[in-house]
């Protein structure tokens, strides 16, 4: 009697790691499928394409004649000018060219482009209940959800980054002077970092870059409940973009408006602030996809 008790504790153990090991491959396997469809999809190939070609173009506006000006500063040996440096001379540094506010302007539409409306079509389509017949619901608005966050991060980051590359290829890399046009201004983010070792200073903002544009992704998402057609996905967090940008900036509140703080050119990025949003818009969006869907009958 004792022996069976025992045996059947073993066996119930065994197959509740068993369970929990497969479940675990499962929600695993389903991030990845979810993040391949993301990356892998015609959508994110062509909002990858028009990003490269604004941020590309910057390049050959504004970046290659810098670089010949450069050359004859040193040339000529220019007494008062020093040469421009890569990180005053890339997109997301100069933000009085046209490639620089179209960009961030069209920021949400290329975050939310590669995947925000693909659980509005998963419902549509009957892709859902073949993806709940073998996983958990809270899986796969877990996978959604992160597929999309990283997908929106990187249809904005991957352009801003090519640009940042190409530029160092024609602009030096010296630490920049507080006396040069352009440079970073003392109640700036980071400013001291800009100084001292500006490479980090770049990729601490596009980490910024990244979060924050894979958090607009996902407000597309969290609205896919209560929409009736596909393109609302896509053009909502456009819209809660634009109108955040319209009543701060009607109030001369420009440290608290995404499209001024994600360029490290203005000079209103407060990182108490940025923290902030980002907490908020975390707790906003995952609060309304993840709960809510687990919770409401999605069929």
């Amino acid at each position: 009697m004792l022996f069976n008790e025992i045996y059947d504790n073993i066996v119930k153990n065994i197959l509740k790691r068993f369970i929990r090991i497969e479940g675990e491959i499962l929600k695993n396997k389903l991030i990845k499928i979810e993040l391949s469809r993301a990356i892998k999809s015609k959508t994110m190939a062509l909002v990858l394409f028009l990003g490269l070609v604004i941020t590309v173009s910057q390049i050959f506006t504004y970046v290659i004649p810098i670089a010949n000006f450069n050359e004859r500063v040193v040339v000529d040996n220019y007494p008062m000018a020093s040469p421009t440096t890569v990180f005053q001379g890339w997109i997301g540094n100069i933000n009085i060219l046209p490639q620089s506010y179209i960009f961030f302007a069209l920021l949400p539409l290329l975050a939310a482009i590669p995947f925000a409306d693909t659980f509005f079509t998963d419902r549509k389509s009957g892709y859902i209940k073949n993806v709940l017949i073998r996983t958990k619901k809270k899986d796969y608005f877990l996978a959604k959800y992160i597929a999309t966050f990283i997908s929106g991060g990187l249809a904005i980051t991957i352009p801003l980054l090519v640009n940042l590359i190409i530029a160092a290829m024609f602009l030096p890399s010296f630490v920049p002077e507080v006396t040069q046009s352009f440079a970073i201004g003392p109640t700036h983010l980071w400013s001291k970092l800009f100084f001292t070792h500006p490479y980090i200073y770049l990729i601490g903002f596009l980490m910024i870059d990244f979060i924050f544009s894979g958090l607009i992704a996902t407000i597309g998402l969290s609205v896919s409940f209560f929409i009736e057609y596909r393109f609302m996905a896509l053009i909502t967090p456009f819209i809660v973009y634009i109108f955040v940008y319209t009543v701060l900036g009607s109030f001369n509140l420009a440290k608290y408006i995404p499209f001024y703080f994600l360029q490290p050119g203005f000079e209103v990025c407060n990182g108490y602030v940025v923290l902030g949003e980002i907490i908020g818009l975390s707790i906003i969006t995952f609060g309304m996809f993840f709960f809510k869907g687990v919770k409401d009958d999605i069929y």
